[in-house]
């Protein structure tokens, strides 16, 4: 009779090729990238607050690089409130969950050791708020998601998520996407601030 380390081991296994037995890739999301913000600055300073953008696997950050590094404004300076003078934005991550049904279906499959397949969606929405000298002028909001396919055969093939677009692919394009949109909502008689720390 196997002793219990042997048992443990096998469902450590077990568990181990389950957790690799799927494809994943973000396949909705804006297609802007860094060339749709490569033109002349703004002139002025950016404000700016990403502190509620929460990711699993990179995207927050990588929205703050965007941000901090490629935002075409002359400067840019995160803070927590949009200031008396000046354009601010502050953006939000919402979310979206697998739908209850994939949920169920998952679960059986999963109880099945993954000998059914499924697929699972979830992702989030992205809202940006533009303030113009504390105004709220409008919200641009865009839905980035990712499809998840389980399947026990699936697990030689876990490798071609790597090659696929990524979280911080998705977030990353939502800020560009932004960029380009919100272009028209920037004033021009905006004076420039000094350059401040990025967080």
């Amino acid at each position: 009779m196997p002793t219990v380390s042997i048992r443990l081991g096998l469902a450590t296994l077990l568990c181990g090729a389950l957790s690799t037995a799927c494809v994943s890739t973000w396949n909705e999301y804006p297609r802007a990238s860094k060339t749709a913000v490569e033109r002349a600055p703004h002139p002025q300073t950016l404000f700016y607050d990403v502190r509620e953008v929460k990711g699993m696997f990179g995207g927050a950050e990588a929205l703050r690089e965007v941000f901090r590094d490629d935002a075409p404004f002359a400067a840019r300076e995160p803070r927590d409130e949009a200031p008396h003078k000046g354009f601010f934005v502050r953006v939000e991550a919402k979310r979206i969950p697998p739908h209850t049904g994939s949920g169920v279906i998952g679960y059986v499959s999963y109880v099945l050791l993954l000998t059914i397949p499924f697929r699972s969606t979830e992702g989030y929405t992205m809202r940006y708020h533009v303030y113009v000298d504390q105004e709220e002028r409008k919200i641009f909001e865009y839905d980035i998601k990712r499809r998840t396919y389980f399947w026990l055969l699936a697990a030689p093939f876990c490798w071609v998520s790597l090659l696929t677009p990524s979280e911080s692919d998705a977030f990353a394009a939502t800020g560009y996407q932004f960029f380009a949109d919100a272009a028209p909502l920037v004033p021009r008689d905006v004076p420039t601030r000094r350059l401040g720390r990025s967080r």
